[in-house]
């Protein structure tokens, strides 16, 4: 409801030549805004929760726990 005229605010008073430029950033910023804010969130959360998580990285942050990207991951740079 409000991405629309976002945009148009975001892109208004921009150089025809620059638009896709303008475009890709500000789609780049608002992906960028919205997992660093679920993050956010999601911490504040636990921590009123009470919870708090064992020191370490994730195991869902390995790659070994990805196994449907990690194959469909396309090939560009692997030598004929």
């Amino acid at each position: 409801m409000c991405f629309a005229p976002l945009a148009a605010a975001g892109t208004a008073g921009v150089a025809a030549h620059e638009a896709g430029m303008a475009s890709g950033l500000l789609n780049s910023a608002r992906q960028l805004g919205g997992s660093v804010g679920l993050a956010v969130l999601t911490t504040v959360a636990a921590h009123r929760a009470g919870e708090t998580p064992p020191p370490g990285p994730s195991p869902a942050a390995t790659p070994s726990a990805w196994p449907c990207p990690a194959s469909c991951w396309p090939r560009r740079w692997s030598s004929p």
